[in-house]
Formats: C-alpha cells, sequence, structure tokens
C-alpha cells in the first residue's frame, strides 16, 4: 500500500487488525467515510496545484465534500 494511504488511514483513526496473513485495518462506517473524505481532499489539492482552485473545487463538489 502506498505509505500515503497509510497516513491518511491513521489521520482517519482507523484501527488495525492483525490475522495470520497480515495486518488489515478495520474500520467503522464514519472511520471509512472520514478516509474517503481525505483521500478526495488530498486529490483536490494536486489538482488545485496542477490546474487551479476552481478545478479543485469541482472535484470537492463531485464528491460532496465541503470545503
Amino acid at each position: 500500500m502506498n505509505e500515503k494511504f497509510k497516513l491518511l488511514a491513521l489521520e482517519a483513526k482507523m484501527g488495525t487488525a492483525d490475522f495470520d496473513a497480515g495486518s488489515y485495518y478495520v474500520a467503522t462506517p464514519d472511520r471509512m467515510q472520514k478516509l474517503c473524505e481525505l483521500i478526495v481532499r488530498e486529490c483536490a489539492l494536486v489538482v488545485h496545484k496542477k490546474t487551479g482552485p476552481k478545478s479543485a473545487w469541482d472535484v470537492l463538489q463531485h464528491f460532496g465534500v465541503d470545503e
């Protein structure tokens, strides 16, 4: 998994569980929603840097994430 995803999962306060095959993230619906919101915000930040604030706002609106 990309290191950035791991950092976002920690920021969303997702827990981990260890199973025989390795560690898995454990998420409640609200923690999963938070993770998705953080990913969308991260994408909007990249878009903002490359194309400007209008495009970033479009990304946030498309996914229903408040600025």
